[in-house]
């Protein structure tokens, strides 16, 4: 069996390397700037616990250039391109927020509020995509606690006393980097309904490095449209053709539903096992960590001349063997504008 699983996780990884933002889709306009907002109450029956929500405040500029040098982040050598800048924080909590004593057989409390950089680059007709991210963040403040211990006032939520017993007393210096690089398969096109016009299968690669996350993965996404592509080497019309389709190009409201999946290879986990240097007595310990982890994302983007909407779901399996739960699932919420 497990023979079977690492002949196809490598598989899996072997033909995504040939391949916020969440799977964002290609952005048509110049600029985007957007809010994401996660939380484990915007799916139905859940709690804080795990990851239990997070903040991104996002700006996106397009390149003006579009023939750059190919370089090992730049594989393409003409397409578009984007400067990506994001503000934001994550929080991790065990499944009691309330116990301020130390809780030994749970996640322990943990937060990263981080500044990031990147570079997106599309190649000529968005049938690849290479982004690259480095994340400049602190472990270790106690802001994240007390913004939690006061949204809890509010409602009937649980007071959130447990963040004296959070990783790391002080703030400390995360870096972290992120190459996410997406290809598409194939494609389906000119089905006949008014609610999905094509369907687009693709595969993931993604891999973290540094201070705060090891891991590398692999899987696959799904992608439907209710509109044809503008520029895709998969589809050509003839001339009588061109007419009957073209409204769906220039649709203003565009709605695009997806589902991906991917195994992960878990080598370092920062939010459970804390650094080598930092001792801390709130740890999982590394027998207990789940080095195989599956990873769904589900959801819609809807965009209407230049304003967008999403809602993602997300579902992870057990980080590590003391967890009650087989899943941790949470959702996110993104209001942006393009311009």
């Amino acid at each position: 069996m497990k023979l079977l699983f690492c002949t196809l996780f490598i598989l899996i990884v072997y033909v995504s390397w040939g391949q916020k933002k969440r799977q964002f889709e290609p952005i048509l306009q110049n600029n985007y700037i957007g809010f994401h907002f996660d939380d484990d109450f915007l799916f139905v029956g859940n709690r804080d616990e795990q990851y239990t929500g997070g903040l991104e405040l996002e700006y996106i500029r397009k390149s003006q250039k579009k023939n750059e040098k190919v370089t090992i982040l730049n594989p393409f050598a003409n397409g578009d391109r984007y400067w990506n800048y994001t503000f934001g924080s994550y929080l991790y909590t065990p499944y009691n927020v309330s116990d301020s004593m130390i809780i030994l057989n749970d996640r322990p409390f943990s937060s990263y509020i981080f500044g990031s950089f990147g570079y997106t680059a599309y190649n000529k007709n968005h049938q690849k995509r290479l982004a690259a991210t480095l994340y400049m963040g602190f472990m270790g403040s106690a802001l994240p606690g007390r913004v939690q211990d006061s949204i809890h006032t509010i409602g009937d939520s649980p007071p959130a006393y447990g963040w004296g017993n959070r990783i790391a007393e002080s703030e400390v210096f995360i870096p972290n980097l992120r190459i996410n690089y997406q290809a598409n398969l194939f494609n389906i096109g000119r089905l006949r309904t008014t609610l999905v016009r094509w369907i687009q299968l693709s595969n993931l690669f993604e891999l973290n490095t540094g201070l705060f996350r090891n891991n590398i993965g692999g899987g696959l996404k799904v992608s439907g449209y209710n509109y044809l592509p503008i520029s895709n080497s998969s589809y050509s019309y003839k001339p009588t053709e061109v007419n009957k389709y073209r409204k769906y190009q220039q649709r203003k409201l565009r709605i695009t539903t997806y589902f991906s999946s991917k195994i992960e290879l878990v080598l370092h986990n920062t939010t459970l096992q804390s650094l080598p240097w930092l001792y801390s007595p709130y740890t999982i310990e590394k027998k207990y960590i789940n080095r195989h982890v599956f990873a769904i994302e589900c959801g819609f983007n809807l965009n209407y001349n230049h304003f967008n909407l999403s809602y993602a779901f997300q579902a992870r399996s057990k980080e590590f063997k003391k967890y009650q739960g087989n899943w941790h699932t949470w959702a996110g919420v993104t209001l942006g504008f393009s311009f």
